[in-house]
């Protein structure tokens, strides 16, 4: 009797043991099991986020070519416009100059015929 309840206690024993071996590896398991989650996870996250700063930085660098180029395109019609009024303002003054000198010399002449 003495033996069976010996046998009996091993037999709990090596139960209650095997089903604390059971519930480490459970928990072993699913450790393991989220941290590969938890790494996929972060390296999803790493990707989008990788592509979304690329993304970002090529629509930053398309909108300075964009202010760059506007500012260009600016400097070069205002420069246009610029030169065409020097032109303007000098052909002005030529016949400025030349309508004055017309009169002058109309004056000299009208004042000589009354000399004379």
């Amino acid at each position: 009797e003495t033996k069976k309840i010996r046998f009996e206690q091993m037999q709990n024993a090596a139960g209650t043991s095997a089903v604390e071996e059971n519930k480490f590896r459970e928990l072993r398991e699913g450790a393991r099991r989220e941290a590969a989650t938890r790494q996929t996870t972060n390296l999803n996250d790493a990707t989008v986020y990788e592509a979304t700063r690329s993304k970002s930085q090529l629509v930053q660098m398309n909108a300075v070519r964009q202010i760059i180029k506007g500012k260009a395109d600016f400097v070069k019609e205002y420069d246009t416009l610029l030169a065409a009024g020097r032109a303007q303002a000098a052909q002005d003054l030529a016949t400025s100059q030349r309508t004055s000198i017309g009169r002058v010399a109309a004056q000299h002449a009208h004042v000589a015929s009354h000399k004379q």
